[in-house]
């Protein structure tokens, strides 16, 4: 937590929101070359976003992720991108419902499953049974 207040991090649980990025869901599946943290924001030299020398500033954005290992060669608008992006309703009120809907969907679906498999499930115990008696 004292880096947070050290640093200025604005925001609450930066952890995960990394986890969330695109980065981090390649770190989380196992991708040794996802970047980290520090590879974007610094090792000793963390900045706010709105000070002119912080990497993640956006007329630095270019250069940040147009390292050599990361992206080389990254237009602009590609750089200004949000790569943290949270699915809360506040921030991105479409990727939130869209996000409810597919979890209802899938739920829907599971409920099916189940359902549907009951039925055969129970029969087969029952012919079971008999061929055993």
């Amino acid at each position: 937590m004292s880096v947070i207040i050290k640093y200025h991090i604005h925001r609450e649980q930066p952890y995960q929101e990394y986890m969330k990025s695109v980065h981090g869901r390649e770190a989380l599946a196992g991708n040794p070359d996802s970047p980290l943290c520090v590879d974007c924001h610094g090792i000793h030299d963390i900045r706010p976003a709105s000070e002119p020398r912080s990497h993640v500033h956006p007329a630095n954005l270019r250069r940040t992720c147009g390292q050599a290992n990361s992206h080389p060669g990254m237009p602009g608008k590609v750089a200004s991108a949000k790569i943290h992006i949270g699915s809360d309703r506040k921030t991105s009120p479409v990727l939130f419902y869209i996000q409810r809907i597919l979890l209802i969907l899938v739920l829907i679906l599971l409920a099916i499953t189940i359902l549907w498999f009951i039925p055969g499930f129970i029969r087969k115990r029952d012919l079971l049974k008999r061929r055993s008696s």
